[in-house]
């Protein structure tokens, strides 16, 4: 426990001085802009500063989800329970690079509103680094969903793989099941709302997972 608080406290804190450090960026670019709109059409190479500019201020905005996500994953450690949606949400931000790196997207869908998940803190988040890290080993080049569901009361997560862009040959769709189910992913028939799944190289796949409970394990 003396472990995660330190980790934890220290990324949070780190994160507030990033946004901080963001938000003088993105102030003076954004008065960088004002004094090229006041300047007019004469000031040299002014479309290539405006261009500039611009793409700063993107990256300002990533920034600011990256700290955001950094800083809420800071106080995981400290979590009893948590909003499914929100969790997934900061994962999904935090987690992009790694998916990018094996020419696999991660992405988030609606699901179920209002979930709570039991013991969120760094359970949950372990959980889903673990379904990410069986699908970019077993499955690279997949697309995956991540949704907060519920299945016979429980919450949990909806994982959408999708197979067109992957070469899943029978034998990569069996280690798939077979690791995902070692993390007490099942595979659904479809995905909650009457779309069949289509066990094949093109097709998509469905699994729901629990959120840990209160005891770590698997509700």
């Amino acid at each position: 426990m003396r472990e995660n608080a330190c980790v934890g406290c220290l990324t949070a804190s780190a994160s507030h001085e990033l946004q901080n450090a963001l938000a003088v960026i993105r102030e003076s670019a954004g008065l960088m802009q004002d004094l090229i709109a006041l300047g007019g059409e004469n000031i040299p190479r002014r479309e290539r500063i405006v261009e500039l500019l611009s793409l700063i201020q993107q990256q300002v905005a990533r920034g600011g989800e990256l700290a955001g996500g950094l800083n809420t994953l800071g106080h995981a450690w400290e979590e009893d329970d948590g909003d499914l949606a929100r969790i997934l949400e900061e994962f999904v931000i935090l987690a992009g690079r790694m998916g990018r790196m094996r020419s696999v997207t991660v992405g988030l869908a609606p699901g179920e509103s209002g979930l709570r998940a039991p013991s969120a803190g760094l359970a949950l988040r372990v959980l889903l680094f673990d379904l990410l890290q069986t699908c970019l080993e077993e499955a690279p080049g997949c697309a995956l969903t991540f949704a907060p569901a519920r299945r016979d009361g429980i919450p949990g997560i909806h994982l959408r793989v999708g197979l067109a862009r992957c070469d899943a040959t029978t034998d990569v769709l069996r280690r798939l099941d077979a690791q995902l189910a070692r993390l007490g992913a099942r595979k659904e028939p479809d995905n909650g709302h009457g779309t069949p799944a289509r066990d094949e190289p093109d097709g998509v796949l469905y699994y729901f997972t629990a959120c840990p409970s209160a005891t770590g394990h698997r509700a």
